[in-house]
Order: C-alpha cells, then sequence, then structure tokens
C-alpha cells in the first residue's frame, strides 16, 4: 500500500477537490436557487448550512420546517451569534450550541459525533436540520463535513466535494487537519497525521 505525504495546505488542491472542477480551491460556483440571497443552501437533503441571518429569521426557518438548529458559533460577542434552546422554545425547534471559535487552534473534532447523532436522529424522523455559524463557511461546514463522513460514509474528498458544489465554504487549516484526522480513523489509516507540521497520509 502506498502513501502520499503532503502539506496540508496544499492537500485540498491536489486531492479533496477534482483538479478540473470549478470549485477547485479559494474559488467556488454556488447556486443561489434555494437560498436566501445566498443565507443558506440545502447541501444534503434535509440539511441546511448558513449563516447568522437566517438562523436568526423565525418566518424564514418556518418556512423552511426547520426542526433542529445547531449553532457553531453560539455566543454574545459580534464574532459569535447569540442564540439558544430558549430563542427558538416558542417554534418547537430543537437546539444544540457550539462555543466554538474560527481559530485554527480550536477543538471541534470532539464535536463531531454529538453532532452527527443530532442531525442522524432528526433526517430518521423526516426532521429538517439547519447547521449555521456567523458566515456559514467555516465552523459550521466543518460540522457537516463530518457528519456525511460518519454518517454517509463519505471521504474527506468526497464529502467536502459534495457541500461545495452547494455552498462555498472555506473550514480553517486546523479544522481541515482534524477532518483529515477523522478521515484516517474511519477509512483504517494507522498513522495519523501531524498537527504540529500539517502533514496529512492520504491513501
Amino acid at each position: 500500500m502506498t502513501y502520499k505525504i503532503v502539506n496540508l495546505q496544499n492537500w485540498a488542491k491536489q486531492y479533496v477537490l477534482d483538479p478540473h472542477s470549478q470549485n477547485r480551491g479559494s474559488k467556488c460556483a454556488v447556486p443561489t436557487a434555494g437560498g436566501n440571497e445566498n443565507n443558506y443552501n440545502e447541501v444534503y437533503p434535509g440539511l441546511f448550512l448558513g449563516d447568522r441571518k437566517i438562523a436568526m429569521d423565525k418566518n424564514s426557518l418556518k418556512e423552511l420546517g426547520i426542526t433542529h438548529v445547531i449553532n457553531c458559533a453560539q455566543g454574545q460577542r459580534s464574532i459569535f451569534v447569540n442564540t439558544d434552546a430558549k430563542y427558538y422554545k416558542d417554534m418547537g425547534i430543537k437546539f444544540y450550541g457550539i462555543k466554538a471559535s474560527d481559530t485554527e487552534s480550536f477543538d471541534i473534532s470532539k464535536f463531531f459525533r454529538p453532532t452527527a447523532n443530532i442531525i442522524q436522529q432528526a433526517l430518521e424522523k423526516g426532521g429538517k436540520v439547519l447547521v449555521h455559524c456567523v458566515s456559514g463557511v467555516s465552523r459550521s461546514a466543518t460540522i457537516i463535513i463530518a457528519f456525511l463522513m460518519l454518517k454517509r460514509r463519505m471521504t474527506f474528498r468526497e464529502a467536502i466535494k459534495s457541500v461545495r458544489e452547494k455552498r462555498c465554504i472555506c473550514p480553517n487549516d486546523g479544522f481541515m487537519t482534524q477532518l483529515c484526522v477523522l478521515h484516517h480513523e474511519l477509512f483504517g489509516v494507522q498513522e495519523l497525521p501531524n498537527r504540529r507540521s500539517h502533514k496529512c497520509i492520504i491513501l
């Protein structure tokens, strides 16, 4: 078995996306249909990825039929979204909050499995889930990618490509590293990436 070791910053360009795709690197071809001025996009059946605006727009959430909200940027400062279970109580929406900062050092991986379970259970019951942060490109995108890997058995490459076909996303390098680790855990690679050197071993 042959392994290729690449720098994580170049890994997405070389392995995550099809080199001929319009969605390569920082350039995303994002459809505007099915979204509210691109404040949200349905990136998987019943699963919506969005920003602060859609998360706080109760009328739009009702129209979309959202039953669960996962706030990946819960907090009171401007770089967070100040919602909680009480905010959605009158709508009967179930809420889960993550006080994550969009920094490379934040360990978002500890929320991969809890949120994947919530999303899976909601979809199985016919629910619709909004996963959001402030802009809907890094924190919330990372959580959705992890769900696709854990519950839909997509590889990292397949999951991030699938989401980018629906919405322009850009998880920070730290989150990319953590998703890379998850990829290895799920697909049987024995040696894990070096977090310090940001190197990733790919099949």
